[in-house]
């Protein structure tokens, strides 16, 4: 055994000795190896792991045992006629539950609480079985209304004490006094708080070396008729009284345009606690603890990994979680709005944990969102009350859990719905752990409650109550509330299964509940995972609410296991906030040591490893709170290690490798370009159409890059929405600068497409806009088409009419292209919407340019094309490698189309290429050579993974429009298929405020909830209905096939991790320099409906290529972070070095401009001249051949992606110096072909089309004189 050690402060011999000698005294888990080396002041001892017992024939990795055999009788009752069952429909109807060795036997003994009997601790016997002792130790018999509970060494003497939270009653302290005996002094020390405690964490959070205490509250409720709101008049003004600010809040609600004002129940402040040794100081305040919130949970982890620990609270009803960053000052400052893009609703029970196996930890919060489609349709209720929280709550907050995934761009990525862990009922407790010891960590839920508060038709029956009672005179306040009680209690509890999910890789868990033997139905509230028996993996312990307490034993054979212990000097001896990684032959795992986690409860302070099949450790890393890192080498598998270190207080030591600075940098303000932002003005799209899966007035902005001036430079022009004006920015010697135009006096339209083409082919680029959205009628004058005719200088006029066709539909794509080979570029403008009338079709156009007018030859040259669907992007590449510009078509609803283009025309070949199989909700299409064939290969953009919806061939979505027989005009009904039959999307009370029948026909949200989709609108009503059906949701590539007039392709889903969110924009080219085609894709969509909310888990999703058709996702991005609603995404060189520069809009958000500074990879930028009509030379292809045989090839278009139109220059790896070579390979767009010598090292490489001279560079005196 090898041990490395890198601390460099250096510890004196006296210190040293003293440290050894606590060491030993700790208390050893059985016989100790005697091999043990210390070194640097580190020492490693092991024991080995007990036999595991195997389960019992076919039965489940985990056996609940019976309580007579374990000796847990415990059995937290109800008291229906307790004094404070008001309490049970509140989040504090569930006992805690912790873990630890208080004997220092190496055994972990269990604290349950309790509320309506006393609390208990069980002493662990070994071998499963367990004896209460709570007398013998000294808990008090006093029966309180238990909350939390924890174990943790507050006073550095080794031993573990006790802290315990209650409501309405102060919390308790027992000390520790040796061998398991405690003493109760939490008046003593300070931490006698008696109100709405939930629970409590330990963490040396200002680094001095002992252990602070973070207290998590609720709301008090000192029950019926006692807790009244009282106001007061200021200035006019209502206010609350004095001393009111724990209890209630006023909180504003803007409702159809007006501010009004509600008291709601407020929580306390929560605690922070400063040790001072002999005492503890309440610092809270201070130390920038903030609100009056109802906290369920807070979790201690260092999730920025800068040696402090940093804290997330997680707050139930209105109130946003608190996502507190350790500033290392002792003070902390709320930094959720910067870091998570949404949060739970309902904030419960949290834990992290390293999920995705990349070394960083992530975070899973709860909330109580229904697994099945009867309770998420019985919970929704009346939505439209909570309409304006949805769309104004920042960061926006939504009934399903959340699964913040760690990165090194300083956000979090939200992946729950990618992972299948959204859903998961009414959870308590969160569990993270590798239960099956593969390695990987899975998913543990408590779930169930005695709360009925989202049950509407409980609330409507007490409304009911409520009216009979004042008909019958029945004031009396105590007789109402009784009889209100009785009809609440009547409903019984709800009863649900504790869940477990198998983590698979990738971010896939699968539901094994019933495969573990953990699906208890019932009430469970705190949960800790421990090894009882010290066999190596995780056995669990359940507070249950009217059941008796459960004890899961881990059977599972098969696989090795890792326990570590550490054993630290001074007043943290169990290193509490240290980190641990293991790596093995299959990779390696990393935690931290914080015990409280889930709910109200606390794990024993001893780290868990699965191993899977490995049999031996290649190293084991410890690193304290204070940054002192301890590396052990060559360990045995199956073994319980306890790493002895000392440890000083004060600052960390610098964490790992120095940090990297990635290659691209935002620069948008410093370039000049801080005033490109999209500004929506409002405009309601659900007033039309309130059953509209999302709005359809923010799509854009759209942003084309082009050589306006003619200085060889690349201009901008960004879109504007309806009532904001595009804006042209022109490239100046290092920054840009806006110029104004003809467009600013169509600030009316909607610009969607934007497109720089040379139309009346006088060698200038002209500008091409779209017009689109929904803020008009249909065949409003606003949705026509513009075209801005170029002087040479950018100097625009508008062109005259009839140049474009007088087309009046709500456009979306455009892009260029040379369909018929005459030299100069045409047109095809895809639709995208009817307004107000979707998803009827709209008609999209292919314009020929005939002399500088764009012509409708749509019927004569593509028959069809014109009904094509709802378009959404579209991009012109020669697919076949015919020499002609294919024309491909992304659709709304429907499958990703591809038109070859043949001597008669385009011809749609979606069927044939076996496209149509794919129906989706296409967003953008890019080509790029992913694979090195030399043919292109295109990335479609869609839905992604990270949704709550689901779609297959055999379960596809669907989309209704029609009248369904009964409603007044035609309607939208979205629904899902399943084995049942098919089921709504939307819930009853959007429903039936859309269309009336539908509430006159269910009475009841469970009638609704409990039927199928033709039991609501018949069958006959759908059958007469528009149909659409999506049966694909995963973006993806679709690698090239093809041979001439023969279009095939092979669909490959990108990587997982790619699919956390819709992805609109996509750059693909040349982006690290190693000679691989790499993509950009930006992500996010804000546009949902209320009730399903933004689709933001993306922060943009860089993958580099490999050259041979794979690719990785880099966790980093380069430095490319996007983490608003992304829309368009450009590649251009306005830096001038020959690297590619990335530009980005979101929609309601800034531009952002990428600059490639860094010294990564070599880069080689091709600038093709062509003649006029096409001087960008669009439609050329490049081909870089390298001498080991690689090539990369690159196609000139003129718009793609997303509302995008990326810079003529194309980017390629570079070879390196001193590499010979390679040779570079044009195919021009009249199909000649030339060939050139790449130098190595990269830069800027300008080409001109044959025959054709440059253009001689035009002075200003020039352009005066034209």
């Amino acid at each position: 055994m090898k041990l490395s050690h890198a601390h460099s402060r250096s510890l004196g011999a006296a210190f040293l000795a003293a440290f050894a000698h606590q060491a030993c005294s700790l208390g050893a888990e059985g016989p100790q190896d005697a091999g043990g080396e210390a070194a640097g002041g580190a020492e490693l001892t092991s024991t080995p792991l007990s036999a595991a017992t195997a389960r019992t024939g076919e039965g489940p990795r985990f056996e609940l045992l019976d309580p007579a055999d374990c000796g847990i009788e415990l059995a937290n009752l109800f008291d229906w006629d307790h004094p404070r069952r008001h309490l049970y429909p509140h989040g504090t109807a569930g006992g805690g539950v912790a873990a630890g060795d208080v004997d220092g036997d190496g055994l972990p003994d269990l604290f349950f609480t309790s509320q309506t009997g006393r609390d208990r601790l069980y002493r662990n016997l070994g071998g499963l079985r367990f004896a209460d002792v709570s007398d013998a130790a000294g808990i008090s018999s006093e029966v309180r209304w238990g909350a939390g509970a924890l174990f943790a060494d507050i006073e550095g003497d080794g031993d573990l004490d006790l802290f315990v939270c209650n409501h309405d009653a102060p919390n308790q302290l027992y000390r520790n006094r040796g061998q398991g005996t405690f003493e109760e002094c939490a008046a003593s020390l300070g931490l006698d708080f008696e109100g709405a405690s939930v629970m409590g964490g330990f963490a040396d959070h200002d680094l001095d070396g002992d252990l602070d205490l973070f207290v998590v509250t609720n709301r008090l409720y000192p029950g019926p008729g006692t807790d009244t709101p009282r106001t007061l008049e200021v200035d006019g003004r209502v206010r609350l009284a004095p001393g009111q600010e724990e209890r209630f809040a006023l909180q504003e609600r803007r409702i159809d345009g007006e501010v009004q004002k509600h008291i709601v129940k407020a929580g306390q402040r929560d605690l922070l606690y400063r040790n001072d040794g002999e005492r503890f100081t309440e610092v809270g305040a201070a130390a920038g603890i903030e609100g009056f919130e109802p906290g369920l949970s807070a979790t201690w982890w260092d999730f920025d990994a800068d040696g402090f620990a940093d804290l997330y609270v997680a707050n139930d009803f209105w109130d946003a979680d608190r996502l507190y960053h350790n500033r290392g000052d002792g003070t902390f400052r709320d930094v959720l709005t910067e870091r998570v893009p949404h949060t739970p609703w309902f904030s419960m029970g949290a834990d992290f944990a390293d999920l995705d196996g990349d070394g960083l930890q992530d975070l899973l919060v709860a909330d109580m969102a229904p697994t099945t489609h009867f309770m998420s349709k019985l919970m929704m209720g009346d939505m439209g009350d909570s309409r304006w929280f949805l769309e104004s709550a920042e960061p926006r907050q939504y009934m399903r859990n959340a699964l913040f995934l760690g990165s090194d761009t300083g956000r979090f990525r939200e992946a729950a719905f990618l992972a299948g862990l959204a859903n998961s009922d009414w959870t308590w407790s969160v569990k993270l752990a590798d239960l099956d010891d593969d390695g990987r960590t899975d998913a543990f839920f408590t779930n169930g409650t005695a709360n009925h508060s989202f049950d509407p038709d409980l609330t409507r029956e007490l409304r009911e109550l409520e009216l009979r009672q004042d008909h019958r005179l029945l004031f009396d306040s105590l007789a109402r509330r009784t009889e209100q009680w009785e009809l609440y209690r009547s409903r019984g509890v709800r009863a649900e299964r504790n869940l477990a999910f198998r983590n698979r890789a990738e971010l896939d868990f699968e539901d094994v509940s019933a495969a573990w033997g953990l699906d208890l139905a019932g009430l469970s509230f705190g949960a800790v995972c421990s090894d009882l028996d010290r066999d190596g993996d995780l056995d669990l312990a359940l507070n249950n609410t009217g059941a008796a307490v459960s004890i899961y034993a881990n059977r599972g054979v098969g696989t090795h296991r890792l326990l570590v212990s550490l054993r630290s000097a001074g007043a943290n001896p169990f290193g509490i906030g240290s980190r641990v990684s293991v790596t093995t032959d299959a990779g390696t795992q990393s935690a931290q040591l914080f015990t409280t986690r889930g709910y109200q409860s606390a794990d024993e302070p001893v780290l868990h490893f699965g191993l899977g099949a490995s049999t031996r450790v290649r190293e084991l890393a410890v690193e304290s709170p204070a940054g002192a890192r301890f590396v052990f080498t060559d360990l045995e598998a199956d073994r319980h290690y306890t790493v002895r270190f000392p440890e000083l207080g004060g600052a960390p030591a610098p964490r790992g490798a120095a940090a990297v600075v990635p290659p691209y940098s935002e620069r948008a303000a410093e370039l000049g370009l801080g005033g490109a932002r999209s500004r929506e003005r409002p405009f309601d799209d659900f007033a039309r159409q309130p059953l509209l899966p999302a709005r359809l007035s923010r799509l854009g902005p759209s942003v084309a890059w082009g050589d306006a001036d003619g200085d060889g430079r690349d201009d901008l022009f960004v879109g504007g929405a309806a009532g904001s004006v595009g804006a042209l920015w022109l490239a100046r010697e290092a920054t840009f600068e806006r110029a104004p135009g003809p467009w600013d006096a169509d600030a009316e339209c909607e610009d969607l497409a934007c497109l720089w083409f040379d139309l009346d082919s006088d060698g200038d680029l002209d500008l091409f806009v779209a017009s689109g959205g929904v803020e008009c009628e249909p065949g409003a004058a606003v949705l026509r088409d513009r075209v801005y005719l170029n002087d040479g200088a950018a100097r625009f006029r508008r062109a005259p009419d009839g140049v474009l066709p007088d087309a009046r539909e709500s456009s979306h794509a455009a892009v260029a292209g040379d369909v018929d080979g005459d030299g100069d570029l045409d047109l095809f403008v895809g639709a995208r919407s009817v307004p107000g009338r979707y998803p009827l079709p709209p008609r999209s156009r292919l314009l020929r340019n005939e002399g500088g007018r764009m012509v409708d030859v749509t019927d004569e040259l593509a028959a069809g094309l014109a009904e094509v669907g709802m378009v959404t992007a579209a991009l012109w590449s020669d697919v076949d490698g015919d020499g002609r510009a294919d024309l491909w078509v992304a659709l709304d609803w429907g499958p990703v189309s591809l038109w070859r283009n043949t001597p008669d025309g385009l011809v749609d070949e979606t069927e044939r290429a076996g496209l149509d199989v794919r129906r989706g909700w296409w967003r953008s299409v890019a080509g790029a050579d992913l694979d090195g064939d030399g043919q292109l290969d295109y990335t479609l953009g869609n839905a992604g993974l990270n949704t709550r919806y689901h779609a297959s061939p055999q379960e596809p979505v669907l989309l209704y429009r029609g009248d369904f027989g009964e409603s007044d005009g035609e309607h939208l009904v979205e629904a899902k298929t399943t084995a049942a039959g098919r089921l709504p999307v939307r819930g009853l009370s959007c429903s039936s405020d859309a269309m009336e029948f539908v509430g006159e026909r269910f009475t009841t949200y469970r009638a609704f909830a409990g039927s199928l989709l033709e039991d609501i609108y018949t069958s006959a009503g759908l059958d007469g209905a528009l149909e659409l059906a999506v049966d694909e949701l995963a973006s993806g590539v679709l690698l090239n096939r093809s041979r001439p007039g023969a279009p095939a392709f092979e669909w490959r889903p990108l990587p997982r991790a790619a699919q956390i969110s819709p992805i609109y924009g996509i750059v693909a080219c040349e982006l690290d320099g190693d000679g691989s085609t790499d993509l950009f894709c930006v992500q996010n969509s804000f546009q949902r409906e209320p009730e399903t909310g933004r689709w933001d888990g993306g922060l943009g999703t860089l993958l580099l290529g490999d050259g041979a058709g794979g690719l990785r996702v880099v966790r980093d991005n380069l430095g490319l972070t996007v983490s608003g609603d992304g829309i368009a995404a450009c590649v251009a060189d306005w830096s001038g070095d020959g690297r590619p520069d990335i530009c980005v809009t979101q929609n309601g958000g800034p531009l952002l401009a990428f600059e490639n500074d860094g010294e990564r990879g070599a880069f080689l930028a091709l600038r093709l001249l062509g003649p006029p009509g096409n001087p960008a030379c669009v439609g050329a292809r490049a081909v870089l051949e390298r001498a080991d045989g690689r090539r990369q090839s690159a196609e000139v278009s003129a718009g793609g992606g997303c509302l995008s139109q990326s810079s003529a220059t194309l980017f390629l790896g570079a070879p390196a110096a001193g590499e010979d070579g390679a040779r570079l390979r044009v195919r021009w767009p009249d199909g000649r072909e030339t060939r050139h010598v790449a130098a190595p090292g990269g830069g800027t490489m300008t080409l001109s089309m044959p025959s054709t001279n440059p253009p001689p560079t035009e002075t200003a005196a020039d352009r005066e004189g034209r």
